[in-house]
């Protein structure tokens, strides 16, 4: 199976519409998936809340049932952003390009993979323009165009390159970010193939 996520843990895909579709209280806030420490990969928490800090180490969350609580980056296995009330457009947007990201990851169809990627990519660069008041999900656009033309060159050196010039202008960009961890970790794989 193809790794779209952080932590590359597809068997978490079907949580995607749970998270975006949840309702009530908590559709307004933030959600991380974790695997917490010392847990088998298998075993992935959500948090829900309002993430109040983040850094190259960890992500902080106000959570819903009070308090804060630390998430090591490398326990990280998806961020989703809640978007502002006033950006609805840009929200539909975010979910549609999700699912272009996972309909890919389960493509077989090496041309229809690509081209769902690049339709994701077309939407969350998109994305970024449009949240650029808000610096962690303009951020985090960022780095989703990144990851996925990560995701799209394979097999392809010229992709390959661009997709590299992507993920080290990422870092370079934002290197106190907790997604960092996860673009260093595709630049090694990148390199190794170009």
């Amino acid at each position: 199976m193809r790794k779209l996520l952080p932590g590359g843990h597809m068997f978490r895909l079907w949580l995607v519409g749970l998270l975006f579709g949840a309702a009530g209280a908590a559709q307004a806030q933030d959600r991380i998936l974790y695997n917490p420490p010392g847990q088998p990969k298998t075993n992935v928490e959500v948090i829900t809340g309002k993430i109040v800090d983040e850094s190259a180490k960890r992500v902080v969350v106000k959570s819903a049932a009070g308090g804060n609580k630390e998430i090591a980056v490398e326990g990280i296995v998806e961020v989703y952003y809640q978007l502002p009330a006033n950006k609805a457009a840009a929200r539909a947007n975010y979910q549609k390009a999700e699912a272009l990201a996972q309909d890919a990851a389960r493509s077989a169809d090496e041309a229809k993979r690509k081209k769902l990627l690049g339709d994701a990519i077309t939407m969350y660069s998109q994305l970024q323009k449009e949240m650029g008041d808000s610096k962690m999900i303009s951020r985090h656009f960022q780095f989703k165009v990144a990851s996925l033309s990560a995701q799209k060159a394979r097999g392809d050196r010229e992709q390959t390159l661009m997709a590299i010039d992507l993920l080290e202008k990422f870092t370079k960009d934002n290197a106190d970010t907790w997604q960092n961890h996860f673009a260093n970790k595709l630049l090694e794989e990148l390199k190794g193939k170009k």
